[in-house]
């Protein structure tokens, strides 16, 4: 009976790990930002020397600068999902008999890096569990 049911424990995992491994791929989200600022610059400088009739002179100085630069940047950023479910077999032995127990634990994300759980023993024993990710 023991043997049954820890082959049957041992064979829901594989198989519900392979289950979500092949429908709930590791899914990643990509960000990428590029920035361009362009500035352009209209600088125009007029002198002008004007010729009065006492014999000064003016003079015409025209500039005219239609500069322009450019700066870019860009950035990117990955984030990669996180896993939402945790399984894990137990060995445990009893103090009273020395006997070994057998079990397992399956744990669910419920807020943030906070997981609760279920535990199931081989000798009939269960339990809920709480953990955290660190």
């Amino acid at each position: 009976m023991v043997k049954q049911l820890l082959t049957a424990l041992v064979v829901g995992l594989v198989a519900g790990a392979a289950l979500s491994y092949y429908l709930f791929p590791q899914v990643e989200t990509r960000e990428v930002v590029k920035q361009e600022v362009v500035v352009q610059n209209r600088v125009r400088t007029i002198i002008r020397t004007v010729e009065r009739p006492d014999g000064s002179t003016e003079t015409t100085e025209e500039r005219t600068d239609n500069s322009t630069s450019t700066a870019q940047s860009s950035s990117e950023s990955v984030k990669y999902r996180t896993k939402n479910w945790n399984a894990a077999a137990l060995a445990t032995v009893s103090l009273s008999n020395l006997q070994p127990v057998y079990g397992a634990v399956v744990q669910r994300r419920v807020l943030g890096p906070v997981f609760a759980g279920l535990t199931v023993r081989a000798d009939g024993e269960f339990g809920l569990s709480l953990g955290m990710e660190f």
